[in-house]
């Protein structure tokens, strides 16, 4: 993953996402999932020209990957969900101390996991794919980016 983002020049997050999904060593379902979500989207802006906080690809991966597998079934909210929020978190630069920022990281998670109830066993494969989807539509519409 961590080449992938590295190296691709693409600005469109879901593309990211597919280089990544592609690699033979992503499994269809696990955890890793909820880290390559906020990587693609912190990829994509960053290759777009977007000026982001400094270490923000190093950040959001770093607490994406202490989301646990099986969050969803669980917890009640899925890992790729929560890596959306990581990503406008990161972007606007959102603590739990800032009202504005920290109110549109959790709108961000809370606008993809309603995208994704469809009453569908667990695929971390189409949960990434729709964050992804809901995350570039919650930035465009939100703030202005991709």
């Amino acid at each position: 993953m961590r080449q992938v983002l590295a190296t691709t020049k693409s600005t469109d997050p879901s593309e990211i996402l597919e280089q990544v999904l592609c690699h033979p060593s992503v499994p269809m379902h696990g955890p890793e999932h909820h880290a390559i979500v906020p990587g693609a989207i912190i990829t994509a802006i960053r290759n777009s020209g977007y000026e982001l906080p400094d270490g923000a690809l190093d950040k959001a991966l770093e607490r994406a990957s202490k989301v646990p597998g099986g969050w969803c079934g669980l917890y009640g909210d899925c890992g790729a969900a929560v890596g959306a929020g990581i990503a406008v978190s990161v972007i606007t630069g959102a603590t739990p101390l800032t009202g504005r920022q920290r109110t549109q990281a959790m709108s961000a998670t809370q606008q993809a996991l309603s995208w994704m109830l469809d009453e569908q066993p667990r695929c971390c494969k189409r949960a990434s794919r729709i964050a992804i989807e809901s995350t570039v539509d919650f930035l465009r519409e939100h703030l202005g980016i991709i």
